[in-house]
């Protein structure tokens, strides 16, 4: 099991008392969930998931361990839910009474855990609470749509430092199992866990148009070299950087792969310039192994011309 250093314990505590509301920041926010919920006491909100209307079954409040208050859930249709969102336990979405309302940040999770007490889900649900405050604080849910690089590392770094955030105060509070069988430091964990759902995004956002094509090849080619300020960004320990960019071209693959597994088609043209880009660096690093191979054992090299 990967240890959890004293040095994460402090941040994630100094990270908690940052994102704990104010009681007049909380009361509004209440006020504002009570007029939500009146307003749906005889019709059931609906919400638009991407591609998916999805129905709420039932409205409750959570109490959180780690703010002590309550939390707003909607309990949604598991079918539509997993159409959505497939391999997303719950998740935080910003919704009004109508046009003219105001924004409130709630959790949305399928009706089948409505009673679930299991403490990996509750530690889930924990750490959506955190992405809730980060909303109240002015920090919602960064939108995937990008026309300049500028734009698309602005997206990506604000997705995952929302994600660092809620996954270091989780883990320090409630380890999950992964974090128990992982070969990885605890620090890393915690980076893998913020970027690599960020950089997910990033690629079916532009599968889905709403990045601009040929942003992505520049923007994966650009993440490692500017890796030691977008983790100082994050807020990560910055020892991390080397681990950082030697691993980058492995969780593209891997994000590739897990949108493959979630029905994306990693043929559609947007997406093909990253394919392309994987395939490089897969070249690359073959290349790279047999010149250190042939160096140990002092075989020359053909280069291809």
């Amino acid at each position: 099991m990967a240890q959890v250093p004293k040095s994460a314990r402090l941040h994630a505590a100094r990270l908690t008392k940052a994102l704990t509301p104010s009681s007049r920041l909380y009361s509004k926010y209440r006020s504002n969930v009570d007029l939500f919920l009146r307003a749906h006491k005889e019709q059931r909100p609906l919400f638009r998931l991407r591609d998916e209307r999805v129905m709420a079954s039932h409205l409750n409040l959570h109490k959180s361990v780690l703010f002590r208050r309550g939390y707003l859930v909607a309990w949604v249709d598991d079918d539509a839910y997993r159409r959505a969102v497939p391999g997303v336990d719950a998740m935080v979405a910003e919704v009004g009474i109508d046009a003219d309302s105001p924004l409130i940040p709630l959790i949305l999770a399928p009706e089948s855990r409505i009673v679930s007490r299991s403490q990996p889900f509750l530690s889930i649900l924990e750490h959506e609470v955190v992405h809730v405050n980060q909303a109240l604080f002015g920090h919602p849910i960064p939108e995937f749509k990008a026309d300049s690089l500028s734009e698309l590392f602005d997206c990506f770094s604000a997705y995952a430092t929302r994600e660092y955030q809620a996954n270091l105060i989780q883990l320090v509070r409630r380890p999950s199992a992964e974090l128990r069988r992982t070969t990885v430091s605890f620090d890393q964990w915690v980076l893998l866990r913020a970027y690599t759902p960020a950089l997910e995004s990033v690629l079916r956002e532009t599968a889905s148009g709403r990045i601009r094509r040929g942003l992505v090849p520049r923007f994966l080619d650009e993440v490692p070299a500017q890796a030691s300020a977008l983790l100082r960004r994050w807020g990560c320990p910055g020892d991390l950087t080397d681990w950082f960019q030697s691993r980058w071209s492995v969780h593209v693959f891997t994000a590739l792969k897990m949108l493959k597994e979630k029905g994306v088609d990693l043929t559609c043209a947007p997406l093909r310039p990253a394919c392309r880009w994987v395939m490089r660096e897969v070249a690359k690093a073959r290349a790279d192994a047999e010149r250190e191979k042939a160096a140990r054992f002092g075989r020359p090299t053909v280069s291809a011309t």
